[in-house]
């Protein structure tokens, strides 16, 4: 086990490696390691063979050192298993971190390098793709759970900030809370089909639910993150909205309001000539788009008692960054990176 390990992976095959310890002796016996085994379904042939390769030292026990190390060293589908797809990709980002830092690759440049579009975010395709080039055995439940998992605030896109703090294993995720959302049914959606929906500042799918028709409304719960660190651009007004002649309940209009199209679903009771309210999401007057992520190549002197493979933590623009030293640079020595500046 090495000493960049960190405690949750630990505790999670600790407690593995309990259930499996019957006699509660601190090792496992051939036996102990055989029914653990043919309980995540290990077909009986091979349990031998992981027998040999978990008992390094030959002294006829597993001890908890030997145990952890043959588990993630087992393939991505027995880890899911045994531990679960959370910890299996939670995990995977701490195996991305010790490979970036062998070959001197910071994580920001990860992030660009999978920002296939340059827009500065990853998308769940970006994300998957970076993933899989890393690891091809990597489970579709695996991949949902990683991106999850850097997704702090829930709106479907990482921005580098959310990447490398997870890539550098120092993510501090935003507490999420539950909100009801009021939805309209749109014109040719039916029970049990998918309406996407903007609460928020975020896009969420929900699913229509029995007996809802299109125009009628239904109440969703919906994941918000409770703690934003984005300043607030927008508030919920209230606008005045006509119904054309040729329209009916559920059908999409879109309309124009403060320089903005928004896709409005007529309710339920109403026909061309009618008039209803409807809640936006506007922009404040003066208020920003979001921030553009602008690429920034900086010169880094390695401090001492820093060696290739460590972070340094460095400040630029007004915010701190943390680098990966490359292979090959030692104390005194100067590299370039890139960093990203945020600007309004």
């Amino acid at each position: 086990m090495d000493a960049n390990t960190d405690q949750q992976s630990i505790d999670e095959v600790w407690t593995l490696f309990q259930a499996a310890d019957t006699d509660g002796n601190g090792v496992l016996s051939y036996d102990e390691l055989h029914r653990i085994l043919l309980a995540i379904g290990t077909p009986p042939e091979e349990v031998g063979v992981i027998w040999r390769a978990c008992d390094t030292n030959g002294d006829g026990w597993v001890d908890f050192n030997e145990f952890f190390s043959w588990t993630f060293g087992e393939t991505v589908v027995k880890q899911e298993r045994m531990l679960g797809s959370v910890a299996v990709a939670r995990r995977l980002y701490k195996r991305i971190r010790d490979q970036l830092g062998s070959r001197g690759v910071s994580a920001e440049a990860l992030f660009q390098a999978a920002d296939l579009d340059k827009n500065g975010q990853l998308g769940k395709g970006e994300l998957v793709k970076m993933l899989m080039e890393f690891d091809p055995t990597l489970t579709d439940s695996v991949l949902e759970e990683a991106f999850s998992f850097v997704d702090d605030n829930g709106n479907g896109w990482i921005d580098v900030n959310e990447f490398t703090e997870v890539i550098h294993g120092k993510k501090q995720p935003w507490s999420m809370e539950t909100q009801k959302v009021q939805v309209t049914c749109p014109y040719g959606s039916y029970p049990g089909s998918t309406v996407k929906i903007t609460h928020a500042g975020s896009e969420y799918e929900v699913a229509v639910p029995a007996g809802v028709r299109p125009g009628e409304a239904f109440y969703a719960d919906v994941q918000v993150a409770a703690q934003q660190p984005a300043a607030v651009t927008s508030q919920v007004e209230e606008v005045q909205v006509a119904v054309p002649y040729g329209y009916s309940a559920g059908h999409t209009l879109a309309i124009e309001h403060k320089g903005q199209t928004y896709n409005v679903t007529i309710p339920n009771g109403m026909s061309g000539g009618c008039v209803f309210n409807t809640q936006l999401q506007a922009p404040l007057v003066g208020a920003n788009t979001a921030p553009v992520a602008t690429p920034q190549d900086l010169q880094v002197t390695v401090p001492y008692g820093t060696y290739a493979g460590s972070t340094v933590t460095i400040q630029h623009a007004g915010q701190n960054y943390e680098v990966t030293v490359p292979a090959g640079y030692g104390p005194g020595q100067a590299f370039t990176t890139q960093v990203y500046v945020y600007a309004h």
